[in-house]
């Protein structure tokens, strides 16, 4: 198992574009994120104190991107905890 570092966990920055109509961001696979997209989640509605995939994905990648609001995330590797 790999370690947490900043290679494995780390923040995205996805370039913006916008004018008086809006602001639009688009995200591509392998060239905004540094994988293939294979499935995509999303998740809306929920309140604020809600806790939610408590489970391991030990050969999985993931990009959270929120659209609205905040979210805490934490990763555990079995050596040490990290939130992001």
């Amino acid at each position: 198992m790999n370690s947490m570092n900043e290679n494995n966990v780390k923040m995205l920055e996805f370039p913006q574009r916008g004018d008086e109509r809006g602001h639009l961001v688009i995200v591509e696979g392998m060239k905004d994120v540094p994988f293939e997209i294979k499935r995509i989640f999303y998740i809306y509605g929920s309140d604020t104190d809600v806790v939610r995939g408590q489970h391991a994905n030990k050969k999985s990648q993931f990009v959270l991107i929120n659209v609205a609001g905040k979210s805490k995330v934490k990763v555990k590797d079995g050596l040490g905890i990290k939130i992001c």
